[in-house]
């Protein structure tokens, strides 16, 4: 086991990143290296800018440590992309702005997909794209991108490369160590952030799915009594309306009896008008009938509502 991991060591040691012209060559782990040390860069100007924004202290980066890798992934992709046109500034603008872009869109979307969470978010932003990138941070990655080249990394490289290879080594372990322990521990406290966010969302659901149930069933028992106060209360119109045309059609036998028979018995002319007011007790009794009907549907319809609370 200890001659494996010597071996791969030895590995890592070997592997070197080529920069183009004007750079230097640089091994794989003075590569991982500076991916820590601008991400720690990255972190301090970002916390800074934002903590005086809100006069407090505030800690913008994904992991517990002093790091945000985003700063450090788009420094390698700068460097490893742009530095071939260093003759040509206007394209390292341009490509700059592309690339990252593109780093801070996939890590953006990632983000979310792994932990249910955004750590950014440029909605509302002019030109932004489903609030991942938008146009003014463009421009400044544009930006960074040219001073990134023509300005930090001959910077870096120049002290950088003055750092013994042994310290260097050891620097590198000793970080990628916290990184990696920093990192086990964020991963796990976002996704249990994860996990609640999911018994959030599927708590959410079912009410969403019970409401839906409880609307359903409640317009199938209004339709159930509005068809039955329908059917009651046509009854009792046609009740009434039978019961008034009847009456109505009494009264007018009577005045065209009385209009065109001058001379009439007495006692034929008393039996008309006890007709006529049997006719009108008749009434009285079928709409006391009515009365007590409606009253019976209102006490019913009280009874339903009560069960339906």
């Amino acid at each position: 086991m200890k001659e494996l991991l010597i071996s791969a060591w030895s590995l890592i040691k070997q592997l070197t990143v080529f920069y183009p012209e004007k750079m230097e060559q640089m091994r794989l782990v003075d590569v991982i290296l500076s991916f820590f040390i601008f991400s720690f860069v990255g972190w301090f100007f970002e916390s800074l800018y934002c903590s005086l924004g809100q006069m407090k202290p505030i800690n913008r980066g994904f992991l517990y440590g002093p790091m945000c890798p985003i700063y450090g992934t788009g420094a390698l992709v700068i460097g490893v992309l742009l530095t071939r046109f260093y003759d040509k500034p206007w394209l390292v603008v341009i490509l700059g702005m592309v690339a990252c872009d593109i780093v801070e869109y996939i890590t953006s979307y990632l983000m979310e997909k792994l932990f249910n969470a955004r750590w950014w978010d440029y909605t509302g932003y002019f030109l932004n794209i489903n609030g991942r990138i938008c146009l003014k941070h463009t421009l400044i990655w544009g930006l960074a991108s040219y001073c990134y080249i023509y300005i930090v990394q001959p910077f870096h490289l120049n002290w950088y490369t003055k750092i013994p290879e042994l310290w260097r080594n050891i620097a590198f372990v000793v970080v990628l160590i916290i990184f990696l322990i920093d990192l086990f521990f964020t991963v796990k406290a976002a996704l249990d952030v994860r996990k609640v966010f999911n018994t959030i969302n599927k708590i959410k659901t079912a009410v969403t799915s019970m409401r839906a149930s409880l609307k359903e069933s409640a317009e199938e028992t209004g339709s159930k009594i509005n068809g039955k106060i329908n059917d009651q209360a046509a009854d009792a119109v046609s009740f009434v309306t039978n019961t008034i045309h009847e009456i109505e059609a009494t009264k007018t036998n009577l005045e065209h009896t009385f209009s065109t028979h001058k001379l009439v018995r007495p006692s034929t002319e008393q039996a008309k008008y006890a007709s006529y007011n049997r006719l009108r007790q008749n009434g009285k009794e079928k709409l006391e009938e009515l009365k007590i009907t409606l009253n019976e549907l209102l006490t019913e319809l009280s009874t339903e509502g009560e069960e339906m609370m």
